[in-house]
């Protein structure tokens, strides 16, 4: 039945739901008329060595699906054919639309490689095929974990534009029920993390300094197959037209919209000195170790209430731009407090504004994103606004936040009031622009 029943519910192992996902993908791309094949390979030493003996034991299931199992020698050449797999829809006579894939390996596995997925990363997958590397959270040296960590964001990031993607194209009058419908991002957040609290104060399955890796990977393997099961939604671009995120990138010919994502930029650089900073924060302040998980999530908790119960009210009569300006000024006021107070109920107290600035302006930015934009490239413009935030803006805020930090370090520790006053010198010039200058 593991392999076969198709409603109702389902005991499985983890190996077990590795093997049934490519069976899912198969029907579902027959499911809307692509005749499809899968390849998986891997390495039979990994951490992962009972995927091996799962996929046997379903070889009949496999071969049903046009699924074929080949283990390789090594993680480089098992790696090196996957790579191949996604080339057969270049060459005329190919049996099938497209071919997706699977490899697992180990953490030195994926180090050696890198060369192997820098260029397979390059030359891209087929059209209707795509890659998915599982790896153990095993790793003891610093560039396997710096390469795990980048494959994983890189399969990560274009789910962030995808979801309000998604929802947008969904969801009525988005302005009123958008954030409902949000609200639940922020409950499982809070959740996790105080799943994540419990997991440490138990003692109990300890994993040194790989927790929250098993749990990220654990919850990713439940939401990739979940997305199964979410309703078809093709992209709104007409074929022959220009490429959306070109067309997307057109909308700063408009000086709103222009201002609007350079004042974003700007504020999603200083948000690092929340999230990189906040933990050791609290430390230093005396906050335990294995409770600070579940103290930040009093942020999530501030994120929900104001998703469910005050973003209805106000921002219908706030706008676009009170809202950004009002969001701005409560992480500012955040990072007053932590500059100026060192008193630990106050700082944790204080964490409930940057959910409520969270819920504020990314929600308000996602849904002004969504108005401005032709229809037919909503999703790229959703991708471009991602791109400059969580993408750019992050990327440029870590640089930022590590060397003001670095350069306010002493022997004794880091000297907080100073690094702190730095983003509120800056999210005070972005609050008062979003006042004078963007019109939304």
């Amino acid at each position: 039945d593991k392999y076969r029943l198709a409603t109702g519910h389902l005991y499985l192992t983890g190996t077990q739901a590795l093997t049934r996902l490519p069976m899912l993908q198969k029907q579902r791309d027959a499911a809307h008329g692509l005749n499809t094949a899968c390849f998986i390979s891997g390495y039979r030493g990994s951490p992962l060595g009972n995927l091996d003996k799962s996929l046997w034991e379903a070889k009949q299931y496999l071969q049903d699906n046009h699924i074929h199992f080949q283990p390789g020698v090594n993680e480089e050449l098992a790696a090196t054919a996957v790579w191949g797999s996604q080339q057969t829809s270049l060459f005329p006579g190919a049996r099938y639309d497209g071919v997706f894939a699977m490899w697992y390996g180990k953490g030195p596995g994926v180090d050696r490689c890198g060369d192997v997925f820098k260029h397979g990363n390059s030359a891209g997958v087929s059209p209707h095929g795509g890659v998915l590397l599982l790896a153990a959270a095993r790793a003891t040296r610093f560039r396997p974990l710096v390469t795990l960590m980048g494959l994983y964001a890189l399969c990560f990031a274009p789910t962030l534009a995808l979801v309000n993607a998604l929802a947008f194209a969904h969801i009525p009058n988005p302005e009123v029920h958008y954030f409902r419908v949000r609200v639940w991002g922020a409950i499982s957040w809070v959740l996790v993390g105080g799943a994540l609290t419990v997991w440490r104060r138990s003692g109990r399955w300890r994993v040194k300094g790989a927790d929250c890796l098993i749990l990220a990977g654990v919850f990713s393997l439940i939401m990739g197959v979940y997305c199964f099961f979410l309703p078809h939604t093709p992209p709104a671009h007409k074929a022959g037209a220009v490429v959306p995120f070109v067309q997307a990138l057109s909308m700063l010919k408009d000086l709103n919209v222009l201002i609007f994502l350079v004042l974003a930029f700007v504020v999603s650089t200083q948000l690092q000195f929340y999230f990189l900073g906040t933990a050791r924060y609290l430390e230093d302040i005396g906050t335990p170790h294995a409770a600070i998980p579940a103290l930040m999530s009093i942020a999530q908790l501030a994120q929900v209430v104001a998703m469910a119960l005050i973003l209805p009210v106000t921002f219908p009569r706030l706008g676009y731009q009170w809202t950004l300006a009002l969001a701005t000024g409560l992480w500012l006021l955040m990072f007053l407090i932590y500059a100026r107070l060192r008193q630990r109920n106050l700082v944790v107290a204080s964490m409930a504004l940057h959910g409520l600035a969270f819920a504020f302006f990314f929600d308000a930015a996602f849904i002004y994103v969504n108005r401005v934009a032709p229809p037919e490239i909503r999703g790229s413009a959703q991708a471009l606004y991602t791109t400059v935030t969580l993408g750019l803006g992050l990327f440029v805020g870590t640089r930022i936040t590590g060397a003001v930090m670095d350069r306010f370090r002493r022997e004794g520790g880091f000297q907080w009031r100073t690094i702190y006053l730095v983003p509120c010198l800056l999210l005070a010039v972005c609050a008062l622009a979003f006042i004078f200058f963007f019109k939304g």
